[in-house]
């Protein structure tokens, strides 16, 4: 049913469409934004996402730019986004009138599907769920905001999921306005060899509390992370020279070798001192 028709036949919904008050996410919220589990093909949003909300100067960044509907509702909270695009903040929102209309499919895959989702009477749009969409409508007016081929993936099925297959470097334009540190990401090579000595170096002076840093595995599978998949590091061993990431598909952290890292993965992307 349309959401003009919805609107005659339940008045409440305009005023949930049109007069909205904004409001941060709190800590309690962003903590279950963070531990969300990766269900969709975005696995280069997520991590970067996952990164920035594990210390605190990026969770401020993430606070203000995501906010949820603040107003009370029964109905599924909207919500809003500012994005940095070359150098200007854009501002775009998503409500009832998106997820059970042109995105309504891909807000039923967080469910199960179609049918699962018609059947489940406590719906509820996550920040994950919000977040998606908003990316969606971002690369739908910023097209440049996605490489060609990825938009060409899939299409026009992928139409609606703009927010999927793109690259770690874009999402951290977005949320921090400024330029990552990104080896290999626009490279042809499927290893981190050329840039051996410039990952250890990255990798030994990781400091948790201001550092972000993403990995991508290459077109082969790493133990039980999937090919072509980004990872969040949430912790380095200088002695040891290994590091930690996690693999938000089944939230469980793997510990490797700065060497196994430059072999099997095809880029290491992050921001220096927050």
């Amino acid at each position: 049913m349309e959401i003009q028709k919805l609107r005659r036949i339940y008045p409440s919904i305009k005023s949930y469409t049109k007069n909205i008050k904004w409001r941060a996410l709190s800590d309690r919220e962003l903590d279950k934004f963070m531990q969300a589990k990766q269900i969709t093909s975005n696995c280069y949003d997520n991590s970067v996402r996952y990164v920035l909300l594990n210390n605190s100067k990026g969770r401020e960044i993430l606070k203000k730019c995501f906010k949820i509907q603040g107003n009370k509702s029964s109905l599924e909270p909207a919500y809003k986004a500012s994005f940095n695009i070359k150098g200007q903040k854009k501002t775009f929102r998503c409500t009832i009138s998106d997820y059970y209309g042109k995105f309504m499919k891909y807000y039923a895959d967080f469910y199960g599907g179609i049918k699962n989702f018609l059947n489940t009477y406590q719906t509820r749009v996550t920040p994950e769920i919000g977040i998606s969409i908003l990316i969606s409508k971002m690369i739908s007016k910023f097209p440049n905001q996605k490489p060609f081929l990825s938009r060409l993936y899939e299409f026009p099925y992928q139409k609606v999921r703009n927010y999927e297959h793109n690259k770690i470097s874009n999402a951290f334009r977005w949320y921090t306005g400024r330029e990552p540190i990104s080896y290999g990401e626009n490279e042809i090579s499927l290893n981190l060899t050329k840039y051996s000595s410039e990952v250890k170096d990255l990798l030994n002076g990781y400091n948790p509390e201001n550092d972000c840093l993403v990995v991508m595995t290459n077109n082969r599978k790493f133990k039980d992370i999937d090919s072509w998949h980004c990872v969040p590091v949430i912790n380095t061993d200088k002695n040891a020279q290994t590091l930690t990431i996690i693999n938000k598909r089944n939230n469980e952290t793997l510990t490797l070798t700065y060497d196994e890292l430059i072999k099997n993965f095809k880029a290491i992307v992050g921001i220096k001192n927050l």
